[in-house]
């Protein structure tokens, strides 16, 4: 009595097997975003490839945030800074008015010795 053994097929030809039905698989898409849900949705697709089409599609389902912005330049910096700062406070900016303070002191005052300050000065390591 001989025996025969089940053929086991190799894994390189199951997986191109695999790839040739496919296309039959997945059905007639009419755009890459619609290619890319019927993939990551199919559980009979292997997790690699759904992996794969789900990371694809996501650039195509939630669109990146960006900001751009149009300056005509009739000015410097300054110019239109004054005028920003204006339209927010609704008015033009206030100026501080007055004039500094001199302080005066004898020159010796700034002259004391290390010992009298009381924290001595030391390097780190």
């Amino acid at each position: 009595m001989e025996r025969k053994v089940p053929a086991m097929e190799d894994p390189i030809i199951q997986r191109a097997k695999q790839r040739m039905f496919a296309d039959e698989e997945v059905g007639p898409v009419t755009s890459s975003l619609e290619l890319f849900q019927k993939v990551y949705r199919d559980p009979a697709q292997p997790i690699e490839r759904r992996l794969r089409a789900a990371r694809d599609a996501k650039d195509h389902e939630h669109p990146k945030l960006g900001v751009s912005v149009n300056i005509n330049d009739d000015g410097s910096f300054a110019a239109r800074l004054d005028a920003a700062i204006a339209r927010v406070n609704g008015h033009a900016p206030k100026l501080i008015e007055g004039s500094p303070k001199v302080l005066e002191h004898d020159p010796s005052e700034l002259r004391i010795p290390m010992k009298q300050l009381g924290t001595p000065i030391r390097r780190r390591a």
